[in-house]
């Protein structure tokens, strides 16, 4: 079984193996230990795959001038960036890792941050392969989709775990936002705890002035939602607000924070009823902990539709279903 595992938004690839004068891919790291006590000479790299420039600047040993701006450019496009490192690793620092990577699994006590810990003290001193950039096209109808939904009522959330940007950009081109400016409230650019709950408290105060259709739009990140749901009253107010925005846009989410949102707006009030729609297995959580699971056929796989309530081919098909 292949060693692998996630600290933030960090993957890892299968291991890469060079031997003196072959090169073997797609092997797992277990069995590249049992080959290693055969060619001693071999050494593993490590590859890595991030969307969180934050995360990938602490592990890279040098990052380039260029980096995080070209990351943001491609973002702001809409297009969904990923940056690809690499970690060369010697027999001996692969063993040392097994090792306490094995214990940490074993642990009994708080296994989810011993993980982490060993992962993270391997993901340093990286060196830089690329940065990509991959346009994600909405489905047809998408745009005249949404309108209906919200003209029936329907409050739209977008929980992805793509950047900001590339969020805001997608929520423009869908018809979710009316501009990516215009009429914005975003709390993702609060850096403490103490400044966000203030920011919070004082939208909040102003949350009555607002209807659905000419309320602001609202931009949250799974930081934002790590700090809020510590507190119950920070939770509820949020709640509140986020009932009356025209829409929601909760970005750099993890498949878990998806599902709490879920769950904080149906014990928010109890006359809630939501829906989850979601194409792949990062929303089985979201679509499970929803009152009604809707999930859509396609590439990302069958994951989503196995597990939903419902299954359709395309995004429009919603109309058919819910109205």
């Amino acid at each position: 079984e292949s060693v692998s595992g996630a600290t933030g938004n960090i993957v890892y690839a299968n291991a890469v193996l060079k031997m003196r004068e072959d090169v073997s891919t797609g092997q797992s790291l277990q069995l590249s230990m049992k080959q290693m006590d055969l060619f001693p000479h071999m050494v593993v790299q490590m590859v890595a795959i991030g969307e969180e420039t934050g995360a990938v600047d602490s592990m890279l040993a040098k990052v380039a001038d260029f980096f995080e701006e070209e990351v943001d450019n491609m973002a702001r496009e809409g297009l969904r960036t990923l940056v690809v490192a690499k970690k060369t690793l010697t027999p001996e620092t692969y063993a040392d890792f097994e090792q306490k990577y094995a214990k940490a699994k074993l642990s009994v006590i708080n296994r989810a941050t011993a993980v982490k810990t060993v992962l993270e003290s391997l993901e340093r001193d990286m060196e830089l392969l690329c940065v990509t950039g991959v346009e994600d096209k909405l489905q047809d109808n998408v745009r005249n989709t949404l309108e209906q939904l919200r003209n029936a009522g329907i409050r739209i959330w977008m929980l992805t775990g793509d950047k900001k940007e590339t969020a805001i950009n997608m929520a423009h081109t869908s018809g979710m936002m009316r501009s990516p400016q215009e009429n914005l409230i975003d709390l993702c650019e609060v850096l403490d705890r103490k400044s966000l709950f203030k920011l919070i408290e004082e939208v909040h105060k102003t949350r009555m002035d607002w209807c659905q259709q000419s309320g602001p739009s609202l931009v949250i990140s799974g930081l934002v939602i790590s700090a809020v749901l510590k507190y119950p009253s920070q939770k509820q107010k949020l709640s509140e607000i986020a009932t009356r925005c025209y829409s929601i846009v909760a970005c750099r989410l993890s498949p878990v924070q998806k599902s709490q949102l879920v769950t904080m707006i149906k014990q928010a009030d109890s006359s809630n009823i939501t829906c989850a729609i979601g194409d792949g297995g990062n929303d089985v959580a979201m679509i499970q902990e929803a009152h009604v699971g809707i999930g859509l056929m396609g590439r990302e796989g069958s994951a989503a539709s196995q597990s939903a309530d419902f299954a359709i081919s395309k995004f429009s098909h919603l109309q058919r279903l819910l109205l």
